[in-house]
């Protein structure tokens, strides 16, 4: 970084899916390919992922970090949903 950088954190949102999948997908994760498929993937985690049953439909999908616009990390939020018995925890 330099003197004059601007390193922000913001909160992801579905507008972020391509940006975030070629970041990732730059890391070594693998990813999907083509337009349709970035957008089902994230839809799927976090639009039509059962655990949402569970949570808050305001739960945030994960948190961008950028530096001159350009996308330095991101820490995603999977929500999830276990089980004790017959009660989710």
């Amino acid at each position: 970084m330099n003197e004059h950088s601007t390193v922000t954190l913001r909160t992801a949102t579905a507008l972020d899916a391509e940006a975030l999948t070629g970041f990732l997908g730059e890391l070594g994760i693998v990813m999907p390919e083509g337009s349709d498929a970035m957008t089902a993937h994230w839809r799927n985690l976090w639009v039509d992922n059962p655990a949402m049953v569970y949570h808050d439909k305001g739960i945030a999908p994960g948190w961008v970090l950028e530096d001159g616009g350009e996308i330095k990390g991101f820490f995603g939020n999977v929500p999830l949903v276990y089980w004790l018995g017959d009660v989710p925890v």
